[in-house]
């Protein structure tokens, strides 16, 4: 986290810029704390999204992040083994599932600031 925290000392967030979807929990951790630090108010100010649901409750305010779904992600992995282990011939085994991300909602966004 110390490295997002020096990266983002550098990146001055733009004007007008009213939400930030971070590609990790952990960037959004750290850009939570570096505008909070700059007297900006989240969610007030800027809504912070991260990305992984892996952080999400370690901050003061409950991180809105995309989550993997890893728990469906592993559940569905088995289930297409076992299917695949029940079919004779390779050509006619399933190559993949397709698990749907999803928003959780925190404690890091709300309406845009007019």
């Amino acid at each position: 986290m110390t490295a997002y925290r020096r990266g983002l000392r550098q990146t001055p967030i733009p004007q007008g810029v009213t939400a930030i979807l971070c590609v990790t929990d952990l960037l959004a951790l750290a850009l939570q704390q570096h505008v909070s630090e700059r007297g900006i108010a989240c969610p007030g100010q800027l809504s912070i999204i991260g990305f992984d649901d892996l952080f999400a409750d370690v901050s003061p305010l409950r991180l809105t992040s995309v989550s993997h779904q890893l728990q469906e992600i592993g559940q569905e992995s088995v289930a297409l083994l076992l299917r695949n282990l029940a079919v004779p011939s390779a050509a006619q085994r399933q190559r993949s599932v397709i698990v749907a991300s999803r928003l959780v909602l925190g404690e890091t966004t709300g309406p845009a600031p007019s």
